[in-house]
Parts: C-alpha cells; sequence; structure tokens
C-alpha cells in the first residue's frame, strides 16, 4: 500500500483480526485500532533499515548490524508459518529529543476479500510528543500472514495532530514527505526491496532534510534492562522490531 492512498476507511470485522494474533498491552491514549487505511497523515520517511541475525539473549551480549539491502534471499517458510513481530525499543536522535513530534506504525494484513492495495492497516504502535510530555505504545507482539506478492509490509506515519516542521527548529530542513514510507520485506530473491528472514530489524527514521542512511557496519546490536538497544554511535531516530516464525 503506498502512502498517497491515505484517504478511506473501511470496516474490518474484529474477529477476522483474532484469528491474526494476539496483542501485548500498549500505553495510555495509544490503543491500537484497525484501518484499512489511516487518517490523512505525513508519512515519516524510512532513513535506512539495518538487520541482525542474531538477538541478544544476555546482559551486553552484542552482535554486528549490517544493511537490510544486503540480504539476498527471503525464507520463503513465512509464507506458511506467518510471522511473529514484535515492536520493541525506541530511541530518538539526541538534536530531536525535546522537540514536538510523533510517529505512529501500521501493520499491513493481507485479507480475504481485500486488494492489495486495500489491505487493512492495523495501527500497532506509536510515539508522541507534546506540550512538553512524551508517550510511546508499550512493547507489543503480533501474528502477520505473510504474502509471495507483498511479503510482510508496515507503514511509518506522523500522528494528524503532531507538529510539522519540528527539524526546522532544530536547525535542518524537514524530511521531504515524498520519500517511502512503506518498509516491504520480501520472502523471494528477485525484487530489489529488503529481504524477509528471522532476526532483527532496526529502522531508521528520517527527521530531517540533511541526515542520511547510517553505515550500519558501525553499529551493534545489545541487550540490557530496557531490551534491546544500539551501541552509543547512533544519532539518528530508530525503532526495532524484532521478526520469526508464528509457528
Amino acid at each position: 500500500m503506498s502512502p498517497s492512498e491515505d484517504a478511506k476507511k473501511l470496516s474490518f470485522d474484529r474477529r477476522e483480526f483474532v484469528k491474526f494474533g494476539s496483542l501485548a498491552a500498549v500505553g495510555l491514549a495509544l490503543q491500537p485500532r484497525l484501518l484499512c487505511a489511516a487518517a490523512p497523515s505525513t508519512a515519516v520517511p524510512i532513513l535506512g533499515v539495518g538487520y541482525c541475525d542474531s538477538v541478544p539473549e544476555v546482559w551486553n551480549q552484542t552482535f554486528h548490524l549490517r544493511s537490510a539491502k544486503d540480504l539476498l534471499l527471503g525464507d520463503p517458510a513465512f509464507l506458511s508459518k506467518s510471522a511473529r513481530i514484535r515492536i520493541g525499543t525506541f530511541s530518538r536522535a539526541t538534536r530531536f529529543v525535546d522537540l514536538p513530534g510523533g510517529v505512529d506504525v501500521d501493520v499491513i494484513f493481507p485479507s480475504y476479500g481485500f486488494e492489495p492495495d486495500s489491505y487493512p492497516r492495523f495501527q500497532a504502535w506509536g510515539f508522541r510528543h507534546a506540550g512538553g510530555m512524551q508517550s510511546k505504545s508499550s512493547s507489543l507482539s503480533m501474528t502477520v500472514p505473510v504474502t509471495s506478492t507483498e511479503g510482510l509490509q508496515m507503514f511509518f506515519h506522523r500522528p494528524v495532530a503532531a507538529a510539522r516542521g519540528r527539524a526546522v527548529r532544530a536547525g535542518a530542513q524537514p524530511a521531504p514527505a515524498t520519500s517511502s514510507s512503506l518498509l516491504r520485506l520480501d520472502t523471494g530473491s528477485t525484487s530489489n526491496v529488503p529481504k524477509l528472514q528471522r532476526g532483527v530489524y532496526v529502522v531508521a527514521l528520517r527527521e530531517a532534510d540533511d541526515e542520511r542512511e547510517p553505515n550500519w557496519d558501525a553499529h551493534t546490536l545489545s541487550l540490557n534492562y530496557a531490551g534491546l538497544f544500539l551501541n552509543s554511535v547512533a544519532t539518528f531516530t530508530y525503532l526495532i522490531v524484532n521478526i520469526d516464525y508464528a509457528e
């Protein structure tokens, strides 16, 4: 689904969604809701996606990242097993940490009776900073069907009320709204989009036009009391997504 489709809402039977998986608790005022397309919103461009095939399991265990674009093959086992997604750590770049803004993450659910360009979307996670107050959803886990044509898809966008131009106040021009905000992970080998494999994906979000894709080889993934995190070299806003088989 492209960001330009953000217009119409379609009903989606809750009983149908329940078949896709269960949800962890999410933060107050950020309750998940089902939509075919999000309410009018501004896309949050994706700066780049890092990948690690190993998940740290003990304190301060460290693994190096690489660019998800370097993955040559997707894992077709997801087509029969579905994907279990866990949205976890969110970290905002220091230069923006005190500025108003926000981001919502919609997970796209393939569903019978819908065309691929109008699949229902589930607003699964969100962050807000307004009026000097911050709030974000708790870690969330869900099961999502994967198709051979669309793979696994997540859409990143700003809440309607989020302040536009916060990057200007940070001394940089705001990121162009036309940049890609759809994360698609494929199970095959022929497309030019990142591939779907078991592991950890780190989605870097562009908050200003002067930001560039990180050098993922310079970053490591570790575990502490708060969950997974990147090393202190990270100077960009990012969200960590753990993906595994659902079965």
